[in-house]
């Protein structure tokens, strides 16, 4: 930038010794030499991005050893360098786009860092390094700097930095990159090192960001590491010091756990401020020293004139985490402010007792560390820990799986079944897994077991009433709003995959006037229904063996009809953007032939798993084009699938008070509260069963999209997106 715009503006970043300076209105204007330059000449001081070399020492010094040839890019004015250098790491050198800041440290340091080199260049092409002559590479912000925002021009400035170190290193060399990590950067920086094949690891440093514009920002340090090609993805994180360094399973899952760490470190600095109202209703997670997740921590500040206790940790017993009164937002408001009264209250989750034993004074234990990091000082001395009173004290979890029957499927590889002792006499839980994805539960049911008889000759008990999933509670929420199962009449289902028979078993238990057809691809998983999860075929439930596409264009030849199609198949390749359903049952063809499928009062359901946003927009635009209307359930929690719902264009008929002016009023209000009494409906059953529910919530229903056309609420057949747009809806498999 050659001048200062009128919305440029002064910003502190790092440490507040360093000043305030200019930023652009624009960040591109990072990407102009020319605003380096002047940057530069109107600073005689060090300008430290992320703080000093101090205070990341203990981190670099793991990874940058003196033997090592070491290029720092986008070195600016920074003291780095020469930190380095006095530390026995002579081996640098830096280069900057920036000829003025060359120039000066060139001259500050000729005698105190005889060694050192200063060379003007450019990160995206540097034409003075040659191929494969460092074992470092060490960038401190220049990246960050760069990449201005999640445009295409910023996307190839990624691609250029990233192709360029990965030229310049050497096998086994390392790029340590020291970033905010913010959504924008932290995508590009990952994805183009790991299709590099570089083994990935982060950590996070211990920087005071205390005086900078964005005091909540958290510094990571990531480490990539030049492997051999061919070699499995690796990658580690130690995000915690209290923390082992950890593998992640996947790419997918580092971001997402990056993205976590930073949501909670935000959400446990407004805990330190006493700022409750802007964590309230939010989730804290909680892992202990091995990466594992323990518990889940849900902040309340309840409204009470005078409060009985400062703070409160509330326990929730196992087992209790999905029933109203713990699971949803306004149940843990009732408990807070009828039964408890404090002026905040941490409601905590127990996932993974300490030592496999549900003890109140392990875990509470376990948590205080936690509890004393999180919180104001004076609040952590005077919280009190609660419990209902149903809490056991010596329930032990016997620690591993024993494995029930091992197989193998030409459809789905090789799988186990494995179950485990639960809180309770008798009680198990029995899970299915493919080896290939054994981290990845397939199919879950619990039961118990009893002495064998004549009406049981087995000894098991099933129950029928458990759902895994919350994609499946919103499947069962979303048929509970079905006019037929609301006036007890019969209901024909068909269900395209099978799997365990996990939701089909749960229809058949709580529907008595449903009729369900289950398809399933793979004969031995209908085997594997049967025998090891209690799917019961009779009059009511029926299994066929075989492909879900043919059999719906079958059914059309046959004139079939349904009042609810459920597709939730899946496509067994983990490397495909949509996982489920298979992106044959979303082009227009198949959606046609799914609405003419269903009676005139039925809906389809179709369960929706992929990690890009895109595909999702697209599934529901498609949904759209050819339904008219789309029912939309966002983020499930801890969960990716999401489901979507169309509706049969003549499943609400407008009412003779519909028509104003010549338009036809939108009802989404309406809908929206027709579908939620349909879930808090769905809550209710599962209550008084003890069965897990839905959230809920003012939260809950964010996440819950529904989107009409215009003509769709006119009850008429076509709606308003041309026939010529429908080749647009497709997906493209990488």
């Amino acid at each position: 930038m050659a001048g200062r715009s009128d919305k440029d503006r002064h910003v502190t970043l790092g440490a507040g010794k360093s000043g305030k300076f200019i930023i652009p209105a624009d960040p591109r204007g990072f990407q102009d030499p020319k605003y380096w330059n002047q940057f530069f000449a109107s600073r005689n001081t060090a300008f430290e991005w992320y703080g000093n070399f101090l205070e990341s020492a203990d981190i670099l010094c793991k990874y940058i050893k003196p033997k090592d040839n070491i290029l720092v890019i986008g070195s600016g004015n920074s003291e780095l360098s020469a930190d380095m250098y006095r530390a026995g790491l002579k081996n640098i050198t830096n280069i900057d786009i920036s000829q003025v800041v060359i120039d000066r440290m060139t001259k500050k340091y000729r005698e105190s860092c005889p060694d050192m080199k200063f060379i003007t260049d450019d990160v995206t092409k540097m034409a003075t390094v040659s191929d494969e002559s460092y074992t470092v590479v060490l960038d401190k912000a220049t990246f960050d700097a760069l990449i201005a925002d999640d445009s295409a021009a910023s996307g190839e400035i990624a691609r250029k930095i990233c192709s360029e170190v990965d030229r310049v290193l050497k096998w086994g060399g390392r790029y340590v990159c020291i970033s905010l990590a913010q959504k924008h950067v932290l995508a590009p920086l990952v994805v183009n090192m790991a299709e590099k094949n570089y083994a990935i690891r982060a950590h996070v440093l211990n920087v005071d960001t205390s005086e900078s514009e964005r005091p909540n920002d958290i510094v990571f340090c990531f480490v990539f590491t030049k492997m051999k090609p061919g070699g499995a993805l690796i990658c580690d994180m130690q995000l915690n010091p209290r923390e082992k360094i950890t593998r992640v399973e996947d790419l997918h899952q580092f971001i997402k756990r990056i993205r976590e760490h930073q949501y909670i470190q935000t959400l446990a600095k407004f805990l330190k401020l006493g700022r409750y109202d802007a964590v309230e209703g939010e989730h804290l997670k909680i892992f202990n020293e091995k990466s594992i997740h323990c518990y889940n921590l849900y902040p309340f500040k309840p409204q009470v004139k005078k409060a009985q206790f400062t703070a409160a940790c509330f326990i929730i017993p196992p087992g209790r985490s999905k029933t109203f009164l713990y699971g949803t937002h306004e149940g843990r408001k009732e408990v807070a402010e009828q039964n408890i009264s404090a002026q905040l209250v941490l409601f905590v989750e127990v996932i993974e007792p300490p030592n496999g034993r549900f003890s109140f004074d392990a875990v509470k234990e376990q948590l205080t560390p936690h509890l004393r990091d999180l919180m104001p000082l004076k609040l952590f001395e005077k919280m009190v820990f609660l419990t209902d009173g149903a809490f056991p004290e010596s329930e032990k979890i016997v620690p591993g799986d024993e494995i029930v029957y091992e197989g193998s499927s030409p459809t789905t590889g090789e799988y186990r079944i494995l179950e485990r002792r639960l809180p309770g006499e008798n009680d198990f839980e029995r899970r299915l897994v493919f080896l290939d994805t054994p981290h990845v539960i397939q199919t879950e049911v619990r039961l118990k077991k009893v002495p064998p008889n004549n009406a049981n000759k087995t000894g098991v008990e099933f129950n029928r009433d458990y759902l895994p999933s919350d994609y499946q509670r919103c499947i069962i929420a979303s048929l509970i709003n079905h006019k037929k199962l609301r006036d007890g009449q019969k209901i024909k289902i068909l269900l395209i995959g099978l799997g365990g028979g996990s939701l089909t078993s749960f229809m058949h238990q709580n529907f008595p006037t449903a009729v369900i057809e289950a398809v399933e691809i793979d004969p031995a998983m209908v085997q594997i229904a049967i025998e090891f999860f209690g799917l019961i075929i009779d009059e009511r439930c029926g299994a066929h063996v075989g492909d879900g596409i043919p059999y719906l264009k079958e059914a059309a030849q046959r004139d079939d009809r349904y009042d609810a199609i459920i597709i939730d198949a899946d496509t067994k390749d983990s490397r495909l953007p949509l996982r489920c359903p298979p992106a044959a049952f979303l082009n227009q063809e198949m959606l046609r032939t799914m609405r003419g499928l269903v009676n005139p009062d039925g809906m389809v359901i179709i369960n929706i798993l992929t990690r890009k946003a895109e595909i999702a927009d697209a599934v529901k635009n498609g949904i759209l084009n050819v339904f008219g209307n789309v029912v939309y359930t966002l983020g499930l929690d801890d969960e990716l699938n999401s489901t979507a719902v169309a509706l049969h264009p003549s499943y609400f008929v407008p009412g003779p008070d519909d028509k104003l002016d010549g338009e036809y009023k939108m009802r989404s209000k309406d809908a929206l509260e027709y579908w939620k009494e349909g879930l808090r409906e769905f809550n209710r059953r599962m209550d008084e069963k003890d069965g897990e529910i839905l959230l809920d919530g003012s939260l809950w229903w964010k996440r819950l999209e529904i989107i009409f056309t215009i003509p769709f609420l006119m009850g008429k057949e076509e709606y308003a997106v041309p026939e010529s747009d429908s080749s647009s809806f497709k997906f493209k498999q990488d």
